[in-house]
């Protein structure tokens, strides 16, 4: 299995739509919700010049989505993680834990303006 974290990019917003609606349709949220409505949301969180929205892919396929920005705090930045889904059969693994700590070291990159 090969594991990738990247950026969100436009190509992806539709399968990335299309997981948040699985994800959040099943206990406990049981949620209802509307592909255009989503859609949208995502959009427009992925045209801000602060989004910092990643994928999880394994083997090409998007198993997690995190969707966040950076904003201004009274120490520096922050990142604001807005909303983090999973895809059902890979939640309660650690790919979850993964993808967090993945974010965090790019948050840390970012701030300090390392690059590895």
């Amino acid at each position: 299995m090969r594991f990738e974290i990247s950026e969100l990019e436009r190509r992806d917003i539709d399968a990335a739509t299309k997981l948040y609606i699985e994800v959040f349709a099943q206990q406990p949220w049981c949620e209802n919700n509307k592909y255009d409505d989503i859609r949208h949301y995502i959009e427009r969180l992925n045209q801000m010049n602060t989004n910092h929205c990643y994928l999880y892919k394994m083997d090409g396929q998007i198993i997690a989505v995190a969707l966040g920005f950076v904003k201004p705090w009274h120490k520096g930045l922050e990142y604001q993680l807005d909303n983090f889904f999973v895809m059902s059969v890979y939640q309660k693994k650690g790919y979850g834990a993964d993808f967090l700590k993945a974010i965090k070291m790019d948050m840390k990159k970012m701030v300090l303006g390392i690059s590895f």
